[in-house]
């Protein structure tokens, strides 16, 4: 197996993003150099990770590091991660010097607008290979790539198992939630409308005997009112900043994961949910993980109730469940 660079950020608050590189680092003994192109000071790095982590506090010094080692002679493989393709407009000045590149963009949509022909051209000369984590992505690259250099694959590398015992404070929320209500809820995500949060919430106002866990992170445009609207309710706790652990704890101690968006690339709390056997309601709007339960994008809140009560009944026989999509790996790619 080749050793591989990657490049992208760990940037806190953790995301979907964040969630993916870490596990690569710790799960793909191939991974040698680790390029972080986003500062900051809040960096968690994989204690379980050995190889070389690069990352300035300024940022031209890291893409400096990066051309550095694009110079030295070696067949090598750097993989770029980045959310949409404005990103990849630095790569167009960056020499392959014989090394093997390989694009993920994370984002589930990847509509460009004017940029959309230069990152189009940057993708054709430079890459070879794309991970296509959807349809539309897939339709997306299709207009600059033959089908032979698009893979289909998802950004799903499998996590370790929470420490329950560690993650007391969440250990306590949950013991506390279920000291007063039926079944634990958990959603997930930015505070925008494309995560649709606000609908999650609305539905406890059905759900009167079962509780709402809400975990956000960063900041958007409906963080306000989902602060609003949470507080307000006694059966929903709004969660910021939780780390991977954390949040990993709440999610196996839960009985459900709704994953609601209106856009999605994957959805990496979905397999997680799953593989720690947690039932996952979540929107058809891209592939999922093999056993998640699948709904409209447009459904309303009584209908969503209707099929968590079914989930919850185990009475699946009206219900659409994910066909899986293929987990990362370097060795599946040809690494």
């Amino acid at each position: 197996m080749k050793k591989v660079a990657v490049v992208g950020g760990i940037p806190q608050p953790v995301g979907g993003v964040t969630t993916f590189l870490r596990r690569v680092l710790v799960n793909e003994d191939a991974v040698t150099h680790f390029f972080d192109m986003y500062p900051g000071r809040q960096k968690d790095v994989p204690s379980e990770y050995k190889g070389k982590y690069i990352c300035c506090k300024l940022k031209l010094f890291t893409w400096l590091n990066l051309l550095f080692f694009l110079l030295l002679p070696g067949e090598k493989v750097v993989h770029f991660n980045f959310s949409t393709p404005r990103a990849l407009l630095v790569l167009g000045g960056l020499p392959k010097c014989g090394k093997k590149w390989i694009l993920m963009l994370h984002h589930g949509s990847l509509d460009s607008g004017s940029l959309g022909g230069l990152s189009g051209w940057i993708i054709k000369r430079k890459m070879d290979i794309v991970i296509a984590m959807n349809e539309s992505q897939l339709t997306w690259y299709s207009k600059f790539l033959s089908r032979e250099r698009i893979k289909t694959m998802s950004s799903y590398s499998r996590p370790a198992s929470p420490d329950m015992g560690k993650d007391l404070l969440v250990s306590l929320k949950l013991s506390e939630a279920r000291a007063s209500y039926n079944k634990v809820i958990v959603c997930s995500g930015y505070p925008t409308a494309i995560y649709r949060h606000l609908l999650a919430i609305e539905l406890m106002d059905i759900r009167v005997d079962d509780f709402l866990f809400c975990c956000i992170y960063g900041d958007g445009a409906d963080l306000s009112k989902i602060e609003v609207m949470a507080a307000a309710r006694d059966n929903v706790m709004l969660c910021k900043g939780l780390n991977e652990s954390q949040f990993s704890a709440l999610l196996m101690g839960s009985d459900l994961y709704l994953r609601l968006n209106q856009k999605d690339s994957f959805g990496i709390a979905v397999g997680d949910a799953i593989n720690f056997g947690v039932p996952c309601v979540a929107t058809n709007v891209c592939r999922r993980y093999r056993g998640a339960v699948l709904v409209e994008c447009d459904i309303n809140r009584f209908e969503l109730s209707h099929i968590v009560s079914k989930v919850f009944a185990k009475s699946l026989d009206l219900v659409l469940e994910s066909q899986g999509v293929e987990e990362f790996s370097y060795k599946a790619l040809g690494v």
